[in-house]
């Protein structure tokens, strides 16, 4: 199905001896997109010099380059080896060059440079003189990240470039949330107008409910929002608390369910409820498979990314998380996929929310001043990481078992 999407056009510089790495991340870019241009609405494009520049005249052949590639592209991904390439008359390369250019339009670099051996009598002194001076400039002025092997060039390349599309360049798809008004009739967007996001996610879960029913109860333990073997409440959280009862209280309004019983604890789903639900959850279809599978991907690169070891605690500051309504698109995804796949996505949910809380606390505490890493409980971190980890797994295994 046609769908519109944000094109990126991504530059890739490098002088001549990367060859393998140039071709990886044209591999790379190209399996991003079969992945996730659909569902956040934005296509890689790769440039190059040898593919995408013209005969043109101007008093250097660099700055016919900056002016057809450099300039218009959004982000720039450097690789340097053993070279660094021949002096414009500007800067010490036409590489270079197209890094600084890229720096003064405020744009992002992604530099990386591989540390794999090399033979002694296979390389120009003058010109690793030069990569190695350039590395120390940089290191200076910001991130570069080091490799020591094609394939670990790869791997840290695929998950970086996620991380990075995600922090500087948002999501232009098209919100495609349970209970999305978008595409619907006048008569359906005017009912469930003024339905709240999580009294529509409640509503489909009754909807399913065997009973066709929500039980709300209070006791001493707190608040309890349970149907469809699911309790919505995050037990002990009053903000939750008060959350799910406005979402109950919103349906009756509706009269998308109605109570029943004499203590008052028991919503039954009405026919106009049931009418509703069918409106905000259409059967699961592959483009929203696609979509959840997507999120699920880039979110488990992410949690990847922090660090296990207590030695590499301060890393925790250099990972751009997941946006919180990543992490609550992701639990409304999965409820369409049936009961297991909504409590899986809950759980996820819970889990992000908790590691994301942690990550900020960490980050957003001046450098200066140091986090006070005593009271940091690492074993409790390091549980929520792998719990956050089998929860995202699971998920992706419930809604696409092949």
């Amino acid at each position: 199905m046609p769908y519109t999407a944000m094109v990126l056009k991504v530059m890739i510089a490098s002088p001549s001896d990367v060859r393998h790495e140039r071709q990886a991340v044209h591999a790379l870019m190209h399996e991003w997109n079969a992945i996730h241009s659909q569902s956040r609405g934005q296509v890689l494009l790769p440039l190059a010099w040898e593919n995408n520049s013209a005969p043109a005249f101007a008093s250097r052949p660099q700055e016919v380059i900056n002016r057809q590639l450099t300039s218009e592209s959004d982000l720039i991904v450097a690789i340097f080896w053993t070279r660094l390439g021949t002096p414009t008359g500007v800067a010490p390369s036409g590489t270079v060059e197209e890094i600084d250019e890229h720096l003064r339009l405020g744009k992002p670099a992604m530099l990386y440079f591989s540390n794999e051996p090399v033979r002694p009598d296979s390389i120009d002194e003058e010109q690793y003189k030069a990569v190695r001076d350039f590395k120390a400039d940089v290191m200076r002025r910001g991130l570069v990240e080091h490799y020591d092997t094609l394939d670990e060039f790869k791997e840290k390349f695929s998950r970086q470039l996620a991380q990075t599309i995600i922090e500087r360049f948002p999501s232009t798809a098209q919100s495609t949330s349970v209970g999305s008004l978008q595409g619907m009739s006048r008569d359906d967007r005017d009912a469930l107008r003024g339905i709240s996001q999580d009294a529509r996610v409640l509503l489909v879960a009754a909807s399913g409910d065997r009973n066709a029913a929500v039980l709300m109860t209070e006791a001493m333990g707190g608040l309890s929002v349970e149907t469809n073997e699911r309790d919505f409440v995050e037990r002990g959280n009053r903000r939750s608390e008060a959350q799910w009862r406005k979402a109950v209280r919103e349906l009756v309004e509706a009269g998308f369910v109605e109570q029943r019983g004499i203590e008052g604890e028991i919503f039954e789903v009405t026919e106009e409820g049931f009418r509703a639900a069918d409106l905000v959850n259409p059967v699961p279809n592959n483009e929203k498979k696609q979509q959840l599978l997507s999120l699920l991907h880039q979110t488990r690169l992410i949690t990847h990314e922090l660090p296990r070891d207590q030695s590499k605690a301060e890393q925790i500051r250099q990972v751009t998380l997941w946006p919180d309504a990543d992490a609550a698109l992701l639990r409304e995804l999965a409820v369409p996929f049936g009961k297991d796949a909504a409590n899986l996505g809950a759980e996820a949910h819970r889990h992000l929310t908790t590691v994301a809380t942690t990550s900020r606390s960490v980050q957003q505490t001046p450098r200066e001043r140091g986090f006070d890493w005593a009271r940091f409980d690492w074993n409790r971190w390091i549980e929520e990481l792998n719990a956050t980890e089998r929860t995202l797994v699971s998920l992706a295994s419930t809604v696409d078992p092949n």
